[in-house]
């Protein structure tokens, strides 16, 4: 059986054409649901002796997680020792204000502070 020579280039190149493979890579997947941890905390009395830690996260999410700190003279917040997932909040002085937390797009979850101060001495 003869095969023309251009027949036989022709479908070698139609194979080595459909050798890569691959398809298009398909869409980004959906982040998930922000979750942070814990979603409130309460301080005894200020200080920085006080600090506690919240945590958040977001499957699917790459991006820097950004804070609306709604706790002005109340409490400071700070990334944990350089995370970009924890953060250390401080209480400064006694009340009550809720941190916003935010990750992807539509994305926050709120975190009520509570900071109280305790008399000793029943006066």
């Amino acid at each position: 059986m003869n095969i023309p020579i251009y027949s036989a280039i022709a479908l070698l190149g139609s194979l080595a054409a459909c050798s890569g493979g691959g398809s298009a890579p398909g869409p980004a997947p959906t982040p998930g649901p922000l979750a942070v941890t814990p979603a409130a905390l309460t301080f005894l009395g200020p200080g920085p002796g006080q600090v506690q830690t919240v945590t958040a996260s977001e499957s699917w999410f790459s991006g820097p997680f950004s804070l609306g700190n709604g706790c002005s003279g109340i409490a400071t917040v700070a990334p944990h020792a350089g995370s970009t997932t924890s953060f250390d909040v401080t209480p400064n002085a006694a009340g009550t204000c809720t941190l916003t937390v935010s990750g992807a797009p539509g994305q926050t979850q709120p975190v009520a502070i509570t900071i109280t101060t305790t008399s000793v001495g029943g006066h």
